[in-house]
Order: structure tokens, then sequence, then C-alpha cells
């Protein structure tokens, strides 16, 4: 993995932006985040200079990335790439069964009886965040490996920062990422795609077979990143120097 990733080409890639600990700095609680104006200021300028083939790619919800963005509403895909957003607003779900309720009970009650921990109930699953308590990580872990063994095939365990999380197991940001390569205003362009964290290594992959810029934000796990930045301020900069170029 290289230190430091080559300047975006404005005018000939295609960018794809994971959101918490990539643009803005992860929070105690997921509710904490919201965008500030520099990051909206970036996003909204790189729009225009990429003609539109820029996307968010998050674990949140489509609704949570328009809460921590608003009142802007970008192309992106949610819940790990469950859900899609397309340039022109509608928006496309992967097939997947529900999410057991006696499973989705389990879950609240688990989280219920911690009271440091918090549960994420999505539209295609739900995530256990134990960022509040972090020396419950195996605890945490058993518990959420036993509901995905109660389950049975069909949903895949993330193991992320701080968060445990079931989602459907055909949908991961990868596949997200090539679905929006495959259509207009992403298709033919350089991908790049930019996460920091383990969720987002499926992602790096296919923007690698794509021949693309996989960036990891941080240092210190293994990764099929290419390239790394060491924080968001980091990712910001290099950000800012794209629109920069663009306009030379």
């Amino acid at each position: 993995m290289s230190s430091h990733p080559p300047a975006i080409d404005a005018h000939n890639s295609a960018l794809f932006l994971d959101v918490d600990g990539t643009l803005l700095d992860i929070e105690e609680h997921p509710d904490d985040v919201v965008a500030d104006d520099e990051i909206i200021s970036l996003l909204l300028a790189l729009q225009t200079e990429l003609d539109a083939a820029i996307a968010l790619v998050s674990g949140r919800t489509i609704e949570e990335i328009d809460r921590v963005f608003s009142p802007h509403r970008f192309p992106a895909a949610g819940e790990h790439g469950a859900r899609i957003r397309w340039p022109d607003g509608s928006i496309e779900a992967t097939e997947h069964d529900a999410l057991p309720e006696s499973v989705i009970e389990r879950a609240m009650s688990f989280a219920t009886e911690r009271k440091e921990l918090l549960l994420e109930k999505k539209s295609a699953g739900v995530a256990l965040h134990y960022r509040a308590a972090p020396h419950m990580q195996a605890e945490c872990r058993r518990f959420m490996k036993s509901l995905q063994a109660d389950i049975g095939d069909g949903v895949r365990l993330l193991e992320g920062k701080m968060v445990f999380e079931l989602t459907p197991g055909g949908s991961n940001k990868g596949a997200a990422v090539s679905a929006f390569l495959a259509a207009p205003p992403f298709k033919d362009q350089l991908p790049v795609y930019i996460g920091d964290d383990v969720t987002d290594e499926d992602a790096f992959d296919a923007v690698n077979r794509a021949g693309g810029y996989s960036v990891r934000v941080g240092h210190g796990d293994e990764t099929a990143a290419r390239y790394a930045l060491p924080d968001v301020a980091a990712v910001r900069q290099w950000l800012a120097d794209a629109t920069r170029s663009a306009d030379e």
C-alpha cells in the first residue's frame, strides 16, 4: 500500500466516498454526526467538476445519509449496498428476506439489557454498536454470531469499527460500486474509492479490478487498498486539491 494516492483527474474519474471515518470524524453516537459547511461545499464542487460522477457509499441507511448531508441529496448506496439511489433520485433495493421478527426482538433485548450498547435497525438488517463499551466486544461478537447461525444462509455478519452488523449476504459496497460503474455518469470513468474500515474492502477489490484508485483512511490494518491517507483531514485536503487542479 502506497503512502499517498495520485491526484484525481477531474475530467476522467468517478468518485465513491465512504462517510463515517472518511469524510466525517466518527462520533460516539451515529446521530451526532452532521456534515459541516466545508465538506458540503467540497462535495458540491466535486459534483460539478466530475460531471455528477460522485456517490456516497455507506453502512448508514439512505435516510440517515440524507440527514447527515441535509438539505443535499447525493447519489448513494446505503446499508453496505443493500439500497442504491441513482442520480435521477430513484431507489433500487437488492432482493433479500427481512430478518425474522424474533431475531430483531432478541437483538433489542440484548441491547436494552446492556445500557452502553446501541442497536440500530435498518431496512435490511441490524447493527449493534459498542463504541461506549469496548470491553464488550467479545460478548457482542458471540451474540451476533449466534443470531447469524439461527438465521442461516443469506445473512452476512460484518465487523466494523466498534460495530457488528447483520446484512443480506448478496449485498456489499463492492457490488454497489460495480453497479454504479455500469451506468452513466459513472460508466467509462476511472473509479476512485475512499474508505476507512473493513466494510470497505469489497469496494477496494472492485475498484482494483477496474484499474482505479483504492484509498484506505488510517493505518495498521491489512487491506486491499493500494493507497493510504492518514485521517479525515488528509482526505479533505486531497479532495480539495482535486477541485483546485481542475480550475487551473
